[in-house]
């Protein structure tokens, strides 16, 4: 996560961006993309993803520039997963959540292509189905283009 607008850091959105920056064995710069809105996202967790790309997990509290998808209220934090090719760019990006902080801690591919995400949340509408108190783990799966699967609380 970044929110400096020179040196390496091109294309900034606004507020914290997540910075994503592929280096060589020596450490040199193959490339650097910084992802966003004009409000702050947070990147937790970055993966290796099998078709050679990266999947992106974090949080977000924009609902323009990258976050094209976003039916949040630009106030409160919701999950966003960006998946991007090998090169940097942005395959898909979504959002999940309801109307309170949502964040995500981690993701991970599953052996059918398929995504498993773990974090917390506040909320109890949206894609949360149900909240037994003030915040509960939460657990999604999406499938290889990002669409919701399932989700699991606890708490």
């Amino acid at each position: 996560t970044s929110v400096s607008n020179d040196g390496d850091i091109n294309n900034p959105k606004g507020g914290f961006d997540f910075w994503v920056v592929k280096c060589n064995m020596e450490g040199e710069i193959i490339w650097a993309k910084n992802f966003g809105g004009t409000k702050d996202e947070i990147a937790s967790k970055i993966e290796n993803t099998e078709d050679g790309g990266y999947i992106v997990v974090g949080s977000t509290n924009s609902s323009d520039g990258d976050v094209i998808n976003s039916t949040i209220d630009a106030i409160n934090k919701n999950f966003w997963i960006v998946k991007l090719s090998e090169d940097g760019s942005i395959e898909w990006s979504k959002t999940y959540g309801g109307s309170n902080d949502d964040v995500p801690y981690s993701i991970c591919e599953s052996g059918d292509g398929s995504y498993i995400v773990t974090g917390y949340t506040f909320s109890n509408n949206g894609d949360i189905s149900s909240n037994n108190g003030f915040s509960d783990w939460w657990l999604i799966k999406i499938d290889n283009i990002g669409n919701l699967i399932w989700e699991k609380y606890t708490g």
